[in-house]
């Protein structure tokens, strides 16, 4: 299990028992075999939330987005050049009002919508 420090902060319990945990860092890239993987923060409401690009040597790269609270100038820079991008895209406004979320989060949420326009 790859997780970064803070997302094993936040929830500890659902990891006993798992056999192997590694550790990584935003923007600190970690080899799996061939493949590179380079993390990078995403600002979202959990902890230590991260995405990646994902290359084979200097072979074509993918973009994982798939949660964000917004788009930054760093994650446009680690997206660029990507052959391919994964994205995840679900705002549902009914869900959002209707769901049991904490009203700091929705108001925050509703608020960011309307400023970007």
């Amino acid at each position: 299990m790859w997780l970064t420090p803070g997302t094993l902060r936040g929830f500890e319990a659902l990891f006993q028992g798992v056999a192997a945990i590694h550790f990584f860092e935003a923007y600190a890239p970690v080899c799996i075999g061939a493949i590179e993987v380079s993390p990078f923060p995403v600002p979202h409401d959990a902890r230590e939330p991260a995405q990646f690009r994902v290359q084979r040597w200097q072979a074509m790269a993918l973009g994982v987005l798939t949660d964000t609270g917004c788009i930054t100038p760093a994650i446009v820079r680690m997206l660029d050049g990507c052959s391919a991008l994964v994205l995840e895209c679900n705002h549902d406004s009914d869900l959002l009002s209707n769901g049991a979320y904490p009203l700091s989060l929705k108001q925050r949420i509703f608020w960011q919508v309307r400023a970007s326009g």
